[in-house]
């Protein structure tokens, strides 16, 4: 790796990955710590929705590095926008992928079926809708 890429993986890492980490670690300490799921239901929705915020986030901050350091070129706003849809909903997709394959393997019970599943990944899509329409709406009024 070329000495300018590992400098734009730092840039990524510190000005885009911040927001999704930070998310993350509430929700296990939220699970592994307190208990919260268990204890507010709705919650879990609120979390999945953030993540999806965070994740969006990633990739809107990681396309704008990109674009700027000369990697990625020519992406105008609706492209854009699609594509961090896009990887939004296939990060929300993962993730619950990643809880199936701990309650198989693990004996954890993360999911408690197929409508949390689906719920969970709706809302994580959700996040993703939301962060793109404030983002539209804060470029609107700068």
């Amino acid at each position: 790796m070329k000495i300018g890429t590992w400098s734009i993986v730092k840039e990524i890492f510190i000005r885009a990955l911040w927001f999704p980490a930070l998310v993350f670690v509430a929700h296990l300490v939220l699970y592994f710590v307190f208990g919260v799921y268990r204890k507010v239901p709705g919650l879990d929705m609120l979390t999945h929705c953030l993540g999806g915020i965070a994740i969006a986030f990633f990739f809107s901050v990681t396309i704008t590095i990109l674009s700027r350091r000369g990697v990625l070129s020519g992406m105008d706003g609706i492209v854009r926008s699609v594509l961090i849809f896009a990887l939004t909903a296939t990060v929300a997709m993962f993730w619950e992928f990643g809880e199936y394959v701990f309650d198989s393997y693990f004996s954890t019970r993360i999911q408690a079926g197929l409508e949390d599943t689906l719920s969970d990944m709706a809302f994580g899509v959700l996040g993703g809708l939301i962060f793109l329409l404030l983002q539209r709406f804060w470029r609107t009024l700068s």
